[in-house]
């Protein structure tokens, strides 16, 4: 719907934050002011109030799902927790010249042919 003006979100605290980012972003995209809607359940936890007002205050796609990132982690391989790499290291995306040369590297190894992570296992 390409003249969608508001979106209502009911239950906002069961969402991630980038799924909320996700869905405030498919209103708004014609010439009309746009609105978004966050309703909670009546009793909602300190941290999700806190995750909903970050996510309030910003538009900034990246600095959503970092600070997301830092609340909740990368999750567990194994467990009952959102799935990930138990322990996974990441890069802060201010970590630019990290970034940079990992681009280099990726550019040269793209040249080379390498095409798949699997040619490096």
């Amino acid at each position: 719907m390409p003249n969608a003006s508001i979106i209502v979100i009911e239950s906002a605290e069961r969402f991630g934050l980038a799924q909320l980012h996700q869905m405030r972003g498919r209103v708004g995209r014609g010439e009309k002011q746009s609105w978004c809607f966050l309703y909670t359940s009546p009793e909602v936890s300190d941290l999700a109030t806190e995750r909903l007002n970050f996510f309030c205050g910003s538009n900034d796609g990246l600095k959503i799902a970092e600070y997301d990132l830092s609340l909740r982690g990368p999750g567990e391989v194994y467990g009952v927790r959102q799935s990930g790499i138990p322990n996974l290291k990441i890069a802060s995306f201010k970590d630019m010249n990290i970034i940079k040369e990992s681009r280099k590297t990726a550019d040269v190894l793209y040249k080379k042919g390498y095409r798949s992570i699997e040619l490096f296992s």
